[in-house]
């Protein structure tokens, strides 16, 4: 089963194909992977701010959705920090490890 340090490492190697084929500019893992307490069932959840004010986000957020969930067969959440509820927000970002 992968490891909180098998998505970051993932995740870090990665970057500049994030940003050039997704429009990417920021990336987290928060949720049961960033705790370390992930179980066979666990989804990966990743908070994203994008650059592409010409671009159909929904495209890229499906396509990236698609793309790390084919690498790690696995669901994939992502959360985009303009839209949490504040409440949410504070959570996500006291424990979201970025990249």
């Amino acid at each position: 089963m992968e490891t909180r340090e098998d998505i970051l490492e993932f995740l870090r190697a990665n970057r500049e194909l994030f940003r050039k084929q997704f429009h990417i500019v920021k990336i987290g893992l928060f949720g049961s992977f960033a705790r370390s307490e992930q179980t066979a069932q666990s989804d990966i959840d990743l908070i994203i701010e994008l650059d592409a004010p010409d671009t159909d986000v929904y495209l890229l957020k499906n396509s990236f959705r698609e793309f790390i969930a084919s690498r790690f067969n696995r669901g994939v959440d992502l959360a985009r920090e303009k839209y949490l509820r504040p409440y949410a927000r504070d959570v996500i970002l006291k424990e979201a490890i970025f990249v």
